[in-house]
């Protein structure tokens, strides 16, 4: 069964299970050019020159304002070794000939063609006004180099593209800003960390890694508490690592990406990743692959998709569902697949293990010779491609659990006492085998007994 995607995204995203600008727009004027006009005629005028953030050369600078160059205190500007105010369109470029000035206070609303911040020292865009650098004519773009800084505490609007280059060279998106960028691009040897948000759906590409910072007034979500980011592809380069913070149960991030490629590594922490891929391809088998790899045998220290907060909490995993699974266990939107910070077993990913997990389980036992069985939800939660005593083993011990880990432990020994296994708290690993023949048991009474059968949801 499949459900039409919601127009609100946390419908889309399930997020309910958890708890229980203006822009500038250019005005081009049509010029009608009549063919009579010579070969000799006049070319346009010049754009503006590039302007360097230097004061050292002006009376009247003040080495914080940034404004659009009607104030009266702005010669914060190098033009060609002339002190000047700002002009809307200009290239701007900051770096070290700066007078010890690092701080930028935008005073007024600024639309730079471009914006090259080029520095070793540590700079920050802030506006006490709440003003914010836009487009100009064309999407305004924001490069970083040099091995220093930026701090950037503003809500912004510009939408082109941003790139952090060169060894050491740090972006700081603090809670208190956000960004429109249409592209984020951090190189190898350089990082980022994402407080803030990207309200423009961004194609990231993360050659270095990227740390994006749990939900935070004012950017998280105002109704459930959870930081949605939604980008359009996600790519981790080799040796790269992004991170999703670990947040509260009611305070996780939820990432959402049209795209997943990773050859390096993806921590989602206790976080959500949905991967709407679509009419597209569906990459269910390289995603099985990355968790697979991350897993590493249960140590959550491989390359692909990780989960540091499952290393601390061994009855956790990261689930996943596709839906086109058959039956769609997760009642996922068509085209989607989910990745779920989760209790091992919960095969349907609704936070809890239950008897629906368990019908799911045994549905697939021992059938991983056959296509659609191997997966997290149709009962493999150690990642090895089947479905069997290992994973049975991993279900009961999280039976009648919920995603707070309050464990229901009469629940659990009731349900062992019924398959003849005598258990009187959750299993160590020494039960392992005893609830493996548990496992095999309950299986074969299930054939020989309808009033003991397990029907699946397909």
């Amino acid at each position: 069964m499949s459900r039409a995607l919601s127009s609100d995204p946390r419908q889309n995203n399930k997020v309910k299970r958890r708890n229980g600008h203006p822009f500038f727009v250019a005005a081009a004027a049509s010029v009608l050019v009549s063919r009579s006009i010579s070969a000799s005629a006049a070319a346009p005028p010049p754009g503006p020159a590039n302007l360097i953030w230097d004061n050292q050369l002006s009376s009247t600078g003040d080495g914080l304002t940034w404004d659009n160059g009607t104030g009266g205190i702005s010669q914060n500007w190098n033009n060609g070794g002339t002190p000047s105010t700002f002009t809307q369109g200009a290239p701007v470029t900051f770096n070290d000939s700066n007078n010890g000035h690092y701080t930028v206070n935008l005073a007024s609303n600024v639309l730079p063609s471009s914006v090259n911040v080029s520095s070793s020292g540590s700079y920050i865009f802030e506006s006490i006004g709440g003003f914010t650098i836009r487009d100009y004519i064309s999407p305004t773009t924001l490069t970083q180099s040099g091995g220093g800084s930026l701090t950037i505490e503003n809500h912004n609007t510009f939408t082109g593209a941003i790139s952090v280059s060169d060894g050491g060279t740090f972006l700081h998106l603090t809670s208190t800003g956000s960004l429109a960028t249409g592209q984020l691009t951090v190189a190898a040897g350089s990082s980022a960390q994402i407080d803030g948000l990207l309200t423009g759906t961004p194609a990231v590409i993360a050659n270095g890694n990227i740390n994006f910072g749990a939900a935070a007034v004012p950017n998280n979500d105002p109704t459930a508490g959870l930081l949605l980011r939604n980008l359009s592809s996600l790519a981790i380069g080799s040796g790269a690592k992004v991170v999703i913070a670990a947040g509260s149960p009611s305070t996780a991030t939820i990432l959402t990406v049209g795209s997943l490629s990773d050859s390096g590594t993806l921590d989602l922490n206790n976080g959500e990743l949905f991967i709407k891929y679509g009419a597209g391809p569906d990459p269910i088998a390289s995603i099985a692959a990355w968790l697979a790899s991350g897993y590493a045998g249960g140590n959550w220290n491989g390359t692909g998709i990780i989960s540091t907060q499952a290393i601390s909490n061994p009855a956790y995993g990261l689930g996943y569902a596709d839906s086109a699974d058959p039956g769609n266990p997760g009642n996922l939107p068509s085209g989607t697949i989910e990745v779920m910070y989760t209790l091992l077993g919960d095969a349907n990913l609704d936070g809890a293990v239950n008897g629906t997990d368990f019908a799911i389980m045994a549905a697939n036992f021992n059938k991983a010779d056959q296509p659609g069985h191997s997966g997290w939800d149709e009962g493999d939660f150690n990642y090895d491609g089947s479905v069997n005593g290992a994973d049975f083993a991993e279900l009961a011990a999280n039976f009648n659990q919920g995603a707070s880990q309050s464990a229901d432990v009469a629940a659990l020994d009731s349900f062992a006492a019924a398959n003849d296994v005598s258990l009187s708290n959750v299993p160590e690993p020494a039960a392992m085998g005893l609830l493996v023949m548990a496992g095999l048991g309950i299986l074969n009474r299930r054939r020989r007994s309808s009033a003991r059968a397990y029907d699946s949801p397909h």
